[in-house]
């Protein structure tokens, strides 16, 4: 599990690590403009209409991911990915969470991983899923977590204050009594060759 103890800093105050993470956070959703039907639910307060077609996208991704594991294939999910995000602009954090680990990988942050973010009970030492996925990677001995669907770029300590004190409606299954932590997992690996071919492909990533 992902842990800092640092202090929450204000924007002058922000290290230049965390000013190069909210740069990514925003050239994932500059590069790729797009709805996110569980991003209108949590600001509408109301469920979002799924369409035929958004569900359809949704369900072919989640066969890709799960048909990925191997690195060998990661080259045709992210291709795919990136197909259908310049084309239907659809994605939620998961697919948000993708694209920033690519353009991670192209800026040679080192640790960089698709992470899940978790409910933790101290007593019982039970994770409760949220559901929502993110990216981070580790500076200084520190982490540091990308969220661009919910526009947050911070430290790993700092994220849990924030998510506990402004997105906590936004998480399934949220209790305030828990704290938050984040765990690795989910990356679909992807071979430096592949990425520079994928690169090409799509600039936006660069």
């Amino acid at each position: 599990m992902i842990n800092n103890n640092i202090n929450s800093q204000n924007f002058q105050g922000r290290k230049p690590i965390i000013k190069s993470a909210d740069l990514i956070c925003r050239q994932v959703n500059t590069k790729f403009p797009h709805i996110s039907p569980r991003f209108c639910w949590f600001n509408l307060n109301e469920p979002f209409e799924y369409n035929n077609s958004f569900v359809k996208i949704e369900q072919k991704l989640s066969r890709l991911r799960f048909f990925t594991q191997n690195s060998e294939y990661a080259f045709d999910y992210y291709k795919n990915l990136l197909s259908q995000l310049k084309k239907n602009q659809c994605a939620n954090c998961g697919e948000l969470a993708d694209v920033a680990y690519l353009i991670c990988k192209n800026r040679h942050l080192k640790d960089v991983n698709k992470t899940a973010v978790y409910g933790y009970n101290r007593k019982t030492k039970k994770l409760i899923d949220y559901d929502h996925f993110v990216v981070s990677f580790k500076h200084n001995n520190k982490y540091v977590i990308i969220d661009p669907l919910l526009g947050v770029a911070d430290f790993a300590s700092n994220c849990k204050f924030i998510y506990k004190n402004m997105f906590g409606k936004f998480f399934e299954n949220f209790d305030k009594k828990l704290d938050i932590v984040f765990k690795k997992e989910g990356t679909v690996k992807i071979h430096p060759d592949n990425l520079k071919e994928l690169s090409r492909k799509f600039p936006q990533i660069k």
